[in-house]
C-alpha cells in the first residue's frame, strides 16, 4: 500500500514540475511586448478608419452617381435630335406606250427627315426631377455621416477595451507571481511532509487554474486587437497609445459630469443623422405630390423638322423629284390619364402622414435611448467615486503591509499576495474609468456625436 502511494505521490509531483515549466513558457510568450503594432491616439485612429473603410468608399460611389444623376435630370432641356433615313426600290414596276407596249421599269425612293424636339415649359419635367435628385443626394450624404459616426464609435469602443485589457498586464504579472511563490511554497511543505497529497493535488490544481486565467487573458487581448485592426482595415495594425488613451478617458470622465439630461437630447435632437433622414424624405413625399398635381398642367416644346424626298422612275422616262421641306413648330401638349396621378398624389399625401408619423416616434425612441444611456452613466459616475474611495484605503494597507515586510514581520508568499490584491485594486479602478468614459462616449452617440465633442 505504501509502494502504491509513493508512486502515485512521484508521478502528481513529475506531472506538476512539467506544469510549472510549461507554464512559466506561455506566461513569457503571454507577456512579450508587442513592437510590431503602431501606436495611436483614439482620435488618430478613428481618422486612419475614415480612410481604409471599404464601407465608406461604397457611399462615396452612391453619392457620385446620385451627382450624375443631375445631369441626367437636365439633359431633359436639351435638343433631342432625330434621323431617318429610308430607301426603297421597286424592281417591277411595269409601263405601257406606242413604242413599248410592255416596258419593265425600276422605281427608288429615298426619304430622309430630320426633326429636332427643344421643351420650353413643363412643370413636371426635368427640373423638377432635378430637384427631388438634390434631395436624394442629400439623404445619400446624410448616411454616409450617420455610418462615419457608427465607425466611430466602434473604434472608440473597441480601443477603449484594448487599452483596458492592456493595463492589467500588471494585475496578471502580479498572478503569476503570487501562483509561483504558491506552488513553491507547496512543494518545499510536500518535500518536509507538511501537506498530504490531497492539499498538493489541490496547490497543483489552483497553479493550472491561474495558468489558463493568464493564457485566456493573452487571448483576450489578441481578440480585442483583432477586432480593433478589422474596424479600420488599414494594411498597418495599431494599438491605443498609453498616454493618450489615459488623456483621452480623463476628458470624457470631466466632460461626463458637466451637463444635464436636456442638454444632450437637445443635441440629439439637432445632430442624429435618422431625423434628418426622416426630414429629407418628407420633403421628397411633398415634392413628388406636387410633381404629380402638375403633370395637369399643358406642357409647351419647340420642335424644328427638315424632310427631303427623292423618286428616280426608270431609264426610259427619267424623271428625279427632289424636294426639301422645313418647318418650324411649337407644340402644346396636354395628358390626361383619367385621374390616375390624382389618385396617386392621395397617395403621396398619406405616405407623408406616415412619414411624420415616424418621425414623432423616432424622437421618442431617441428620448428613451439618451436618457437611459445618461442616467447608467451616472451610476458609473457614482461607482467610480465609490471605488475611488476603495483604492485610496487599498493604497494605505499596501503601504502598511510594505513596511511589515521590510521589517521581516510578512513572508515573501504573503507579499505576492498582497502585491496582487493591490493590483486588482489598481485595476478595479483603472477599469471603472474605462467603463465610464465608454458610457459617456456612448452617451455622445446616442447625442449624434456633435462636432464640438469629437
Amino acid at each position: 500500500m505504501n509502494f502504491v502511494l509513493k508512486n502515485i505521490y512521484r508521478c502528481v509531483s513529475f506531472a506538476a514540475c512539467i506544469s510549472f515549466f510549461l507554464y512559466t513558457a506561455k506566461m513569457d510568450a503571454a507577456l512579450s511586448p508587442q513592437n510590431h503594432l503602431r501606436s495611436s491616439s483614439i482620435p488618430e485612429t478613428v481618422a486612419t478608419a475614415y480612410n481604409y473603410r471599404s464601407s465608406l468608399q461604397a457611399l462615396d460611389y452612391t453619392i457620385d452617381a446620385a451627382h450624375k444623376q443631375l445631369a441626367v435630370d437636365l439633359s431633359g432641356y436639351l435638343p433631342h435630335i432625330s434621323t431617318e433615313i429610308s430607301f426603297t426600290k421597286f424592281p417591277n414596276v411595269f409601263s405601257s406606250n406606242l413604242f413599248s407596249p410592255t416596258t419593265a421599269l425600276t422605281k427608288t425612293n429615298k426619304i430622309f427627315n430630320l426633326s429636332c424636339d427643344l421643351l420650353l415649359l413643363d412643370f413636371a419635367g426635368p427640373y423638377a426631377h432635378y430637384k427631388i435628385s438634390k434631395q436624394k443626394i442629400d439623404i445619400a450624404q446624410l448616411h454616409k455621416e450617420s455610418h462615419k459616426k457608427r465607425i466611430r464609435f466602434e473604434v472608440e469602443q473597441t480601443a477603449l477595451n484594448s487599452w483596458a485589457l492592456k493595463q492589467k498586464e500588471k494585475t496578471i504579472a502580479a498572478l503569476d507571481n503570487a501562483s509561483i511563490f504558491s506552488i513553491n511554497n507547496a512543494k518545499e511543505s510536500k518535500n518536509i511532509g507538511l501537506i498530504d497529497i490531497t492539499q498538493w493535488s489541490g496547490q497543483c490544481a489552483a497553479f493550472k487554474q491561474s495558468g489558463a486565467t493568464i493564457e485566456n487573458y493573452h487571448e483576450q487581448v489578441q481578440q480585442t486587437l483583432d477586432t480593433l485592426n478589422s474596424f479600420i482595415e488599414s494594411p498597418t495594425a495599431y494599438q491605443p497609445d498609453d498616454y493618450a488613451t489615459h488623456d483621452f478617458i480623463a476628458t470624457a470622465i470631466e466632460q461626463a459630469q458637466q451637463h444635464p439630461v436636456e442638454h444632450y437630447l437637445e443635441l440629439a435632437y439637432k445632430n442624429r443623422s435618422s431625423l434628418a433622414i426622416q426630414d429629407v424624405h418628407i420633403k421628397i413625399s411633398c415634392m413628388e405630390q406636387s410633381l404629380l398635381k402638375k403633370s395637369y398642367i399643358p406642357t409647351v416644346s419647340l420642335s424644328v423638322q427638315v424632310a427631303k424626298n427623292s423618286h428616280d422612275h426608270g431609264k426610259l422616262f427619267i424623271s428625279r423629284f427632289d424636294k426639301v421641306a422645313w418647318g418650324v413648330f411649337t407644340n402644346i401638349t396636354w395628358n390626361f390619364d383619367g385621374g390616375t396621378n390624382a389618385f396617386k398624389a392621395d397617395q403621396a399625401n398619406a405616405q407623408i402622414l406616415a412619414a411624420q408619423s415616424e418621425k414623432r416616434a423616432l424622437q421618442v425612441s431617441i428620448t428613451n435611448e439618451v436618457q437611459t444611456t445618461y442616467y447608467d452613466l451616472q451610476q458609473l459616475l457614482e461607482q467610480r467615486n465609490a471605488q475611488k474611495t476603495a483604492l485610496l484605503d487599498a493604497q494605505t494597507k499596501y503601504k502598511r503591509k510594505q513596511i511589515e515586510f521590510e521589517t521581516g514581520l510578512l513572508s515573501s508568499l504573503e507579499q505576492a499576495q498582497v502585491d496582487l490584491d493591490w493590483a486588482n485594486a489598481r485595476f478595479n479602478f483603472i477599469n471603472i474609468e474605462v467603463a465610464t468614459a465608454k458610457k459617456y462616449r456612448e452617451l455622445l452617440f446616442v447625442s449624434g456625436y456633435p462636432s464640438h465633442y469629437i
